[in-house]
């Protein structure tokens, strides 16, 4: 089985997933995943293909919070395809999750944002 097959059957299981989060992962699945996985056989993925895929996503620029929420969903999916056995060992182990580190946000007041609109 390929990696696309396995996915559509795993995003077929995913029924609590309201609109938003619906939207998010067919971003993350055909922006990084599929493009890079798609064709692979599941057999095939292991721990080099992970860390390969995203030596990738950093080489062609994607920002970390974009390859954070993209190994996030592709650990997710590998991890419920170890669950019955599917691979001798977790082909997620090994590999860094890339470390996205969100800056502080500041609201600015309405004062703040008059300021700034009439200025």
């Amino acid at each position: 089985m390929r990696f696309e097959e396995y996915v559509a059957e795993w995003k077929a299981g995913q029924r609590d997933l309201g609109p938003a989060s619906v939207a998010h992962l067919e971003s993350l699945l055909n922006t990084h995943l599929l493009p890079l996985l798609g064709s692979r056989r599941m057999k095939t993925l292991d721990h080099k293909v992970v860390g390969g895929f995203l030596q990738t996503m950093e080489r062609n620029g994607v920002d970390l919070a974009a390859q954070a929420n993209a190994f996030d969903k592709l650990k997710a999916i590998l991890l419920d395809a170890n669950r019955p056995g599917l691979f001798d060992d977790n082909p997620v182990a090994g590999n860094k999750p890339p470390q996205y580190d969100p800056k502080r946000v500041v609201i600015p007041s309405p004062e703040q944002l008059a300021l700034l609109i009439f200025s």
